[in-house]
């Protein structure tokens, strides 16, 4: 499979967040209107500009960390790190949208003052400058979060297929068998079955299929696959084919063996 190109990356993390903003925006609008209500309900005319001010900035930090979101599921879903690059297009647009906020925070102020034929102090960048700050900051470390996890997801991947390619059994399948041999209580011999080896257990396939019957997903059932809490991106990928293959064995019918012995 090819590398995905920038532009198939951040076209897909556009339309994640503008598809998570277009479901939000009501929920914003609405918030801030019940705030701005309680404030004038109170009759504290001195309120309305920093309840408003505050409505503002969560808006902004929300959008900031859902735009920081949907380029971490980009790079998930197409299995890459995300390079250096995402981080400066999320301080570009995260610019952007705090420019934007400062914009519509004048133009309802001026509108209020219009209305109540008060008027308001002047409004600047630097009232959310703060809150554009730190919510880049914990964007970026998001980002620089999957790209550290998927590399060290890439270099196991790598690790795996040399050690294959030279005749030793890979790392992630060393370890998948010795999580299963610490399953089985000790002292207890086992009758050797033909075939290959069962890696993970029934029970605990039983249970990831459970997990994902009841409308959970593959990374949930990873987890009961293979008794972990953070699963790697090679196994939660490779939970649905086992869980297939395990699914198969459930459904195929049982064949009768008979042994004639003729004397």
């Amino acid at each position: 499979m090819n590398t995905p190109s920038r532009f198939e990356i951040e076209k897909f993390a556009n339309e994640k967040f503008q598809a998570d903003l277009e479901r939000r925006i009501d929920w914003y609008a609405e918030k801030q209107a019940q705030v701005l209500a309680q404030v004038r309900s109170r009759g504290n005319s001195g309120g309305y500009l920093p309840a408003l001010s505050q409505c503002k900035q969560e808006k902004l930090r929300a959008e900031i960390l859902a735009l920081a979101d949907a380029w971490v599921e980009a790079g998930t879903i197409y299995a890459v790190p995300l390079p250096v690059w995402a981080e400066k297009a999320l301080e570009k647009a995260a610019a952007e949208m705090a420019a934007g906020t400062v914009s519509a925070l004048r133009g309802e102020l001026d509108l209020h003052a219009l209305r109540t034929r008060t008027q308001h102090h002047p409004v600047g960048e630097g009232v959310l400058r703060s809150t554009l700050n730190a919510a880049l900051r914990e964007g970026k470390l998001r980002v620089k979060a999957q790209r550290i996890q998927a590399e060290r997801s890439i270099a196991a991947i790598r690790d795996d297929l040399r050690r294959l390619l030279s005749g030793q059994p890979a790392a992630s399948l060393a370890e998948s068998r010795a999580e299963a041999e610490s399953f089985v209580p000790k002292g207890v011999a086992e009758r050797k079955k033909r075939g290959r080896p069962q890696v993970i257990p029934d029970e605990r396939k039983a249970a990831a299929l459970e997990v994902k019957r009841t409308g959970g997903s593959n990374k949930d059932a990873a987890k009961k696959l293979y008794n972990v809490t953070y699963p790697s991106a090679t196994r939660v990928k490779s939970a649905s084919t086992i869980l297939r293959e395990y699914q198969k064995k459930l459904n195929k019918p049982l064949k009768k063996s008979i042994k004639t012995r003729v004397e």
